[in-house]
């Protein structure tokens, strides 16, 4: 569709243009606002007609790409984010980072949205594993230059290195850059046993220091399952005409790298829309494809996308099918969530400050203004290193003196309810101790579920009268402890501005004290459910072999080489893994 300047305003496809189109005309009161715009604007129309649906999906969204319409749901800047490029064409494969992802017969890893991260991991693999970095035109130099003295190349321009060994050092990079760290460090401990037989300790110390490098690259990542699958999780959140994508790498079992995009034009779309555009955008401009991605929303045209990308392996598309899946897909969400909260340029300030107080007084038929008001909210991954977290809000600003955090102490298990109301009891059992004065509300990062268990909570220690409010997200429901229904707001409301950024200073503040507890311990790990592995067997386990997996198909009598692993507790690790983990 075109406007009076001959601007492309919107690109689509249909099995039947005619119906497709056609439906745009037809009388419909209840036709949305963002499609009356654009018909308003609508002057002509150009067509395009394909020999499949695939062909179809592969043409809109090189459009969509290249005229980036108005009326499109558009994955804002996706062609500034860098790739690492592997020239596997070439006879001497060279490591690049390039902004243009090319079919020249290269592979290419990304995109990489965390720039400082990408570089870091180029640094470590480049220590041990130097591939070539310069331009083609070097190769026809006659001697080595600074890259081969400062031992950051091996110098393939000049043969110092023969084809048969760089293309080694070539499988190698890519396979870290795979992900698929797991069966190299395994290889490289049976090379380290290999050479320690035959003597060769200076071999084995070469690759007990590749080995190093290894695990300082992944050094911050956490194990989410081992022996795992090759996925993508994928959660959009969206308020306004704006959107944000977060995407988890997860390979081999390890959350490899998250990736956060903003979308522009979702207004009036639904969420199989938005993560259908979103798909086909990203997927487009993206290598080292998972087997399944996993999203919170099955987009439309599913199967047309699912064939399309069949050509690089064969994906499947699915909802979350277990806890895990569900968790992280949770987890993706609140990240969106929170990006996106970050980038809106609606977040209140100045005068405005005073309003948003007055309309959420107004809103929830408060006696006194809440100029006064802390902000609740949980962070666990399966009821690991659980923790609380309490923010403060004066006058509508964080007042961060005034933060409190917890360490969840009575809840074993991963129930956000009762963890929920433990922290509350905690804060407000203090204040009643001490004598000290109460906000003028509570808000609880939730649904009515947890509404109901934090009230049941304080009214046992004798606190009845103190307002709370719990905000679910999706729908951004605020539920109250005396209405049955929860009060939705506007998208443009003050008040709903003022106690997302509450909610997501508390998820913040949360996550920040989660990673810290994190970073003080070792990462957890299947190994935690065997009885009698403590930390520092587990960290000596880890230390040995390198990771879980070559943990799983080690001997008895190799596990007993560990210090602190006797024989029996070997036994117990074997029958453990052999069970599937259920003892």
């Amino acid at each position: 569709m075109k406007d009076a300047r001959g601007v492309t305003i919107y690109i689509g496809k249909a099995i039947s243009l005619k119906k497709r189109v056609s439906s745009y005309f037809r009388s419909n009161k209840r036709i949305q606002l963002h499609i009356k715009n654009m018909l308003d604007k609508t002057r002509d129309l150009e067509t395009l007609l394909t020999d499949s649906e695939t062909e179809a999906l592969i043409l809109e969204n090189n459009l969509i790409k290249s005229y980036q319409p108005r009326y499109n749901i558009r994955l804002k800047d996706a062609k500034s984010y860098p790739f690492i490029k592997i020239t596997l064409q070439e006879r001497y494969p060279r490591l690049i980072i390039t902004r243009n992802a090319l079919s020249d017969g290269s592979v290419y890893f990304g995109p990489y949205t965390d720039v400082k991260g990408m570089r870091r991991t180029l640094y470590y693999l480049r220590k041990f594993f130097p591939l070539a970095i310069c331009t083609s035109k070097v190769f026809q130099r006659s001697r080595p230059c600074i890259e081969y003295q400062i031992k950051k190349c091996v110098a393939p321009c000049t043969g110092q290195i023969s084809k048969g060994k760089y293309n080694k050092l070539v499988v190698v990079a890519r396979r870290i850059l795979e992900g698929k760290h797991h069966s190299l460090t395994r290889d490289l401990h049976k090379k380290i046993k290999s050479a320690a037989r035959n003597k060769d300790f200076e071999k084995a110390a070469e690759y007990r220091d590749q080995l190093r490098v290894i695990e300082k690259i992944f050094e911050k990542q956490k194990i989410i399952a081992v022996g795992g699958k090759d996925q993508d999780i994928i959660a959009i959140a969206h308020s306004g005409d704006a959107a944000c994508a977060q995407v988890f790498l997860i390979r081999e079992g390890t959350l490899l790298d998250q990736k956060q995009f903003i979308l522009e034009g979702v207004q009036g779309s639904d969420d199989s829309e938005i993560y259908s555009a979103f798909v086909k955008q990203y997927y487009s401009n993206t290598t080292n494809l998972p087997k399944e991605i996993v999203l919170q929303t099955i987009p439309t045209d599913v199967e047309t996308i699912q064939y399309w990308l069949s050509n690089n392996g064969g994906i499947d598309m699915k909802m979350a099918s277990d806890k895990r899946e569900t968790d992280l897909i949770k987890m993706a969400f609140r990240n969106a969530t929170l990006f996106l909260n970050q980038n809106n340029k609606s977040m209140i300030s100045g005068p405005v400050q005073t309003r948003a107080v007055k309309e959420l007084q107004q809103i929830l038929g408060l006696a006194d203004p809440p100029n006064l008001i802390e902000g609740f909210d949980i962070s666990n991954i399966q009821g690991i290193y659980a923790v609380g977290s309490m923010v403060t809000f004066e006058n509508a600003k964080p007042k961060k003196t005034k933060y409190r955090r917890f360490r969840i102490k009575t809840v074993k298990s991963a129930d956000d309810y009762l963890m929920m109301r433990e922290i509350v009891k905690r804060r407000y059992s203090r204040l009643l101790s001490e004598g000290s004065s109460f906000p003028n509300l509570v808000l609880i990062d939730g649904g009515k579920g947890h509404l109901r268990i934090v009230c049941e909570a304080l009214n046992n220690i004798g606190v009845n009268t103190l307002p709370i409010i719990a905000l679910a997200k999706g729908q951004e429901e605020i539920f109250i402890s005396n209405k049955k229904s929860p009060i939705i707001l506007p998208k443009n409301s003050q008040a709903l501005l003022l106690v997302q950024q509450i909610r997501d200073e508390a998820h913040r503040f949360a996550i920040q004290y989660h990673q810290i507890l994190r970073g003080r311990n070792i990462s957890y790990s299947v190994l935690d459910q065997i009885l009698g592995l403590g930390i520092g067997k587990k960290r000596s386990l880890l230390q040995h072999f390198g990771s879980v997996e070559v943990i799983k198909h080690a001997r008895e009598k190799e596990l007993t080489q560990v210090r602190g692993i006797g024989p029996i507790l070997a036994k117990n690790i074997k029958y453990f893994f052999k069970g599937n983990g259920k003892k």
